[in-house]
């Protein structure tokens, strides 16, 4: 019986001076060598499990903090601020790092076969399944829409689950069912749109206190509004070097962890 093909890796390439990569400097400087140390544990973390990608939750934080050896809210703080800085990438709701991708796309390549989704993102009919197929042989992609009468579906499967939202946003105050309510009467490209504008949002906002409370960004569409001041935050970060030229030069080099 052949040896199952493992969706994972058990190593990733890493520089020796890692540690002196501007944007690991500015976690440094942020964080000190905590933050350090869970930025290179994240990456890790990240290797060794299924698809190379972590949910972003509540949960998560704490099974990493388990791992880790410390607190879900130091986990939280240096990812988001990783999110912000463009390390890390948040797609319906998972983690997960292009560059790391990038580097272990060759073990992948050497095995013959591309990386699968994380079982957990696999969904049949918008629910999670543990294959990508279904129990008559037929895989997901051939499956028939389904005749049920729509009127008669209770329940909505979401792309993004609120939760997701609520995390992230980060500002946690207001009617929450009224907020689930909101949330789930949005289309799939208006949770999509959110969830990849709010890391930049909270880059110009970093103080929750000045956040719009999460009932006013929802109805009023705010991730549509142009981020004034996030090209000037963003250079900040990188002192006085042009960024678009820097990140040009990462995506040539093709060797620079984001």
């Amino acid at each position: 019986m052949a040896r199952p093909i493992k969706n994972y890796c058990d190593y990733f390439p890493h520089d020796r001076d890692m540690r002196n990569h501007r944007k690991v400097k500015a976690i440094r400087t942020k964080f000190g060598v905590n933050g350090y140390a869970i930025w290179s544990m994240t990456l890790e973390y990240l290797t060794g499990i299924d698809a190379n990608v972590c949910e972003y939750s509540d949960v998560e934080f704490e099974l990493m903090a388990g791992d880790f050896g410390v607190s879900a809210t130091e986990i939280r703080d240096v990812i988001d601020y990783c999110l912000k800085l463009e390390m890390l990438f948040i797609n319906n709701g998972f983690i997960n790092s292009e560059s790391l991708d990038e580097r272990l796309k060759p073990v992948y390549e050497k095995r013959g076969k591309s990386k699968d989704n994380s079982k957990k993102q696999q969904r049949v009919n918008g629910k999670f399944v543990n294959n990508n197929t279904v129990g008559n042989g037929v895989s997901a992609t051939e499956m028939p829409q389904s005749k049920v009468n729509k009127s008669k579906v209770k329940e909505k499967e979401l792309n993004i689950t609120f939760d997701c939202f609520w995390d992230l946003y980060d500002k946690k105050v207001g009617d929450k069912d009224k907020l689930i309510k909101k949330w789930e009467s949005l289309n799939d490209d208006d949770r999509k749109n959110i969830i990849e504008y709010l890391p930049k949002y909270k880059l110009v906002q970093n103080d929750k206190k000045y956040r719009k409370d999460p009932q006013t960004f929802l109805n009023n569409k705010s991730w549509l509004d142009e981020l004034v001041g996030f090209e000037e935050q963003k250079s900040a970060i990188y002192k006085n070097d042009d960024f678009e030229v820097y990140k040009k030069r990462q995506q040539e080099l093709g060797k620079t962890l984001n």
